[in-house]
């Protein structure tokens, strides 16, 4: 109701009058969610209609006269727990143990760590697997972003539920960066040292409207299925490491026990490059949950919140003030993309 609002107060639409003399009036929209807040924006557009029509008590003005048609331009989240943190926990803890935890969360404990039994009541498995109602909508954006942290460093949203990986699927994720050769976009990327790797997936309408049986209890391939299905969408997956952005401490582990998280990934995609054919190379679902989850040194990790520069108080400013240029970077981003896709919006 609130987004809807907001929409028919916008003044900057740009009006159009028919052969009718029925006067339209374009907007576009975009959202950019973080943490939980990426969570909400999916459920939010699940709500959101492409039409408003005029409100039935409307003074007589051409504004308020003139139907709606909104155009979803782009979707973003930043460290969104996607696949809720059942089995996502920054430590493996026992499921009973993540009941004791969501049940003292209430409701949002309760949905994030999935503790309903039957597949028809869990919120987080039917928003990444009900086609009609949640990811339909979704689709309808232009573009999907999500930035995810790296390397072990957010305690709240582990990597795997933020880019929603699953060690079991085989989905591709195509490497925009690194590329097998630099172009102008890896270039640019280069800069930005935080910036683990670039990568995407295509959309698969196959696999977004397979329906799955939900009328029974808990499976053990419920991540793979919301996994493959959010892929299926077609998402801009950015990884960024922030480790020498954390505050605090770090202590390296001893080469003996750890490799360099960065170093292999590296070495992994040179291995990947070698054995390409085409101009282009991906990585699967599950070989990114392997390779973006250790890490060389022990910190405390804050990346949750250094990630986004959180700046909620004097004290969050100062402690996360490092993660500026990651925001600098998604903010250049977002405008880059939403104006250019402006131009495709024909009206």
């Amino acid at each position: 109701k609130e987004v809807e609002d907001f929409i028919r107060s916008d003044n900057t639409a740009r009006f159009i009058r028919d052969k009718d003399c029925a006067s339209e009036r374009h907007v576009t929209i975009s959202f950019v969610g973080n943490s939980l807040g990426g969570l909400y924006s999916r459920y939010a557009i699940s709500c959101l209609p492409t039409l408003l029509e005029p409100p039935e008590c409307i003074n007589d003005t051409a504004m308020e006269q003139s139907r709606i048609v909104i155009h979803r331009n782009l979707f973003c989240t930043t460290a969104t727990p996607h696949l809720g943190v059942a089995s996502h926990t920054y430590l493996p803890i026992p499921r009973f143990a993540e009941r004791v935890i969501g049940n003292t969360l209430s409701k949002t404990g309760k949905d994030l760590f999935r503790l309903t039994e039957n597949l028809q009541n869990d919120t987080i498995y039917q928003m990444s697997t009900s086609y009609e109602k949640f990811l339909m909508p979704l689709s309808q954006f232009q573009k999907r972003i999500a930035y995810i942290n790296a390397f072990g460093t957010d305690f709240q949203v582990p990597t795997s539920t933020a880019a929603f990986i699953s060690q079991k699927s085989a989905y591709p994720h195509h490497v925009i960066f690194p590329p097998l050769e630099d172009n102008e976009t890896s270039i640019k990327v280069k800069k930005k040292s935080f910036v683990v790797a670039l990568v995407s997936t295509e959309q698969n309408l196959e696999v977004l409207k397979e329906e799955l049986d939900q009328n029974v209890e808990r499976r053990g391939n419920d991540d793979l299925e919301m996994s493959k299905k959010l892929d299926a969408l077609g998402w801009t997956k950015v990884f960024i490491d922030v480790r020498n952005k954390l505050p605090g401490p770090s202590l390296s582990l001893p080469s003996l026990f750890k490799k360099s998280s960065k170093q292999t990934f590296d070495n992994f995609l040179q291995s990947k490059r070698l054995s390409s054919t085409i101009d282009n190379y991906s990585v699967t679902s599950r070989e990114l949950f392997q390779l973006m989850r250790g890490s060389e040194s022990v910190q405390i990790p804050l990346g949750h919140t250094v990630m986004v520069a959180n700046s909620k108080n004097k004290i969050y400013s100062n402690l996360n003030a490092s993660g500026k240029p990651v925001m600098d970077k998604l903010a250049e981003d977002l405008i880059n993309d939403i104006y250019e896709m402006g131009t495709y919006i024909s009206i």
